[in-house]
């Protein structure tokens, strides 16, 4: 193993005169502890000699890092240990401050690691069954989430969420930054696809732009479902990832009443949670674009 809890970082710079000047790359695992497949694939690609030829002549790269945002909650193979890591980048001072639980004493190297970059690829996975998936961090990034080995584009998907790594990254409008969801947690496919997306992004910033990419289905996800007290699905029955629902069609209940679909066109929903927590999103809800 390469990238490990006892070692969750590795820089690898590029050799010789021209290391300077170049585009510094980040990409983060882990972040939710029990979203394992990126880390699996970093370190097949690590085993597989990849790292070592990112250094060509004509390449743009100058710096790659590799980081496991939550060792703790790797570890643990949960989602997180204290609070949700990928909430709480709000707050300034207190990102780089640091705080009093676990996750809260990541952010100010995990920030510091991020600013540092000028592209940023954060991997996750889902808990349920899922088409892959990725989300821009801003207009700039669209065109590099249309070159990756996915099927759905997700725009706007931050405006219904605060304090992910993806909003700290976009606070420089000149950084690429995307988030990839490969699939559901530590299925072979899910490796599989976080292993391309490493691959076809760092194609992307050395510079090597792919001319054949294939369409996307564009959605825009701009509100979300909140998970509350009581929540439940009809008879347990799990709503399947991008399933597309009709207006007035019952999804779930919770102690305030039935979930019903509001909206007049029908939508689909966006990683429907299969383990739901009081207060994250039951699912986003994506209406084409």
């Amino acid at each position: 193993m390469w990238l490990t809890v006892e070692s969750p970082v590795q820089r690898l710079r590029r050799p010789g005169a021209n290391a300077q000047g170049g585009e510094r790359v980040l990409i983060t695992v882990g972040v939710h502890g029990n979203e394992q497949c990126g880390l699996v694939a970093v370190n097949q690609l690590a085993a597989e000699g990849f790292f070592e030829q990112l250094w060509a002549e004509d390449s743009k790269l100058s710096e790659l890092t590799l980081m496991i945002g939550n060792p703790g909650a790797v570890k643990a193979n949960a989602r997180f240990v204290d609070v949700n890591l990928n909430r709480i980048f709000v707050d300034e001072a207190k990102v780089r401050s640091g705080g009093d639980s676990y996750e809260e004493s990541l952010t100010p190297a995990l920030a510091e690691a991020i600013d540092q970059s000028t592209w940023y690829l954060d991997l996750h996975s889902t808990s349920a069954p899922t088409p892959c998936f990725c989300i821009p961090a801003s207009a700039s990034s669209i065109a590099v989430s249309e070159s990756l080995p996915v099927q759905y584009v997700l725009e706007e998907l931050l405006c219904s969420l605060e304090g992910t790594t993806l909003h700290w990254a976009s606070r420089d409008a000149g950084r690429v930054a995307v988030c990839v969801e490969c699939g559901q947690h530590l299925e072979p496919e899910s490796v599989d696809l976080a292993k391309s997306s490493i691959v076809q992004f760092l194609a992307e910033a050395a510079g090597k732009v792919n001319p054949d990419r294939a369409a996307k289905h564009v959605l825009s996800c701009r509100e979300t479902q909140p998970v509350r007290a009581g929540f439940r699905y009809p008879e347990g029955q799990i709503p399947h990832a991008f399933q597309h629902v009709k207006h007035g069609e019952l999804l779930a209940l919770d102690d305030e009443g039935e979930i019903r679909c509001p909206f007049r066109n029908g939508t689909y929903l966006i990683m429907p949670t299969a383990h739901s927590i009081v207060g994250e999103e039951a699912w986003f809800w994506g209406l084409e674009s």
